[in-house]
């Protein structure tokens, strides 16, 4: 297990240690606009930890990587009081429409927001080294497709997994669904699959279209439950730091993906190390990016309420 750091002080003691250059993961972007906590994790702390890299004289750099979720969605079903017994009943965000029609997707939209907002925080700092990755643009990565496989023929192993994190389901009215092919007609994902693992292929049957399509696992588009498929993206990440929110919902939550991605990997290190940041839960309203950075170095305290 990697070692965590707590806040700003935290941050100060990475930064002093560092001896090599790093691969921050600072999570996965939202399909929305960003509220104040967003904005603390995926900005802020960055911005901090950069600054305070380029101050310590040190020839350390980092890179701050982010995750576009496109083949998740919050198109589902819910199965029972475990989040993990769940099914999809519409589209990915790769398919959803952009809400304002200015983009292909709804992901490429919020995608691009969250650039134009990263762009206006830097414009008097320093600029850090950003890169944005889609979910989707990974299946060529062999640990990803071992991750997705696991997800598509033995859910039950994840499952397993997420009943001792989270609690056990409360009698499920049918078996979950933690991945499934998209539909190539329709692109919707509300269908039956097989998997066929002699041949490592995918025989899928859409509910909606009535379509029928088969295909290798690596030639196929997906609807990966966001657990899974951050784990599944964090394998080919390999990043040296990850920035969290304290409270129980995410630490159950990066316990679980920790979790699948040790199953997953056997001669795994000691992991990623975590950098935690306080869980904020107001909207932004008019906080300016000054004032959150300086919550931000002030905050000694897991939870915060900005008035």
């Amino acid at each position: 297990m990697g070692q965590s750091y707590y806040y700003y002080e935290g941050v100060k003691t990475f930064t002093s240690n560092l001896e090599k250059n790093q691969v921050v993961y600072g999570g996965v972007l939202p399909m929305a606009k960003m509220a104040t906590g967003d904005w603390v994790r995926l900005v802020i702390f960055p911005l901090i930890l950069d600054q305070e890299l380029k101050s310590s004289g040190r020839s350390v750099k980092a890179k701050y990587v982010f995750l576009v979720p496109d083949w998740d969605t919050d198109e589902i079903q819910i199965l029972g009081s475990n989040r993990f017994y769940l099914k999809p009943h519409g589209r990915v965000y790769k398919y959803q429409l952009d809400p304002e029609g200015c983009h292909e997707n709804r992901s490429s939209h919020w995608e691009s927001i969250f650039l134009e907002d990263v762009t206006v925080a830097t414009q008097d700092l320093d600029k850090i080294d950003i890169e944005i990755i889609r979910a989707s643009s990974l299946l060529s990565e062999s640990s990803f497709v071992n991750m997705l496989r696991t997800a598509l023929n033995e859910p039950e192993s994840i499952i397993e997994l997420a009943e001792k994190i989270f609690g056990p389901n409360d009698s499920p009215r049918e078996p979950s669904r933690l991945a499934g092919p998209v539909c190539r007609q329709c692109k919707y994902s509300v269908g039956e699959m097989e998997y066929i693992k002699d041949w490592d292929r995918i025989q899928y049957s859409c509910s909606r279209c009535g379509n029928v399509q088969e295909a290798d696992i690596s030639e196929q588009e997906y609807w990966v439950q966001s657990e899974v498929l951050e784990s599944a993206a964090l394998s080919v990440i390999d990043p040296t730091l990850k920035i969290i929110r304290e409270n129980d919902e995410y630490l159950n939550r990066e316990s679980l993906i920790e979790s699948f991605i040790d199953s997953n990997n056997k001669d795994r290190r000691d992991g990623f190390d975590k950098m935690v940041v306080p869980f904020v839960d107001s909207e932004r309203g008019g906080h300016s990016i000054k004032e959150l950075m300086e919550f931000a170095r002030e905050w000694d305290e897991p939870h915060a309420e900005l008035a």
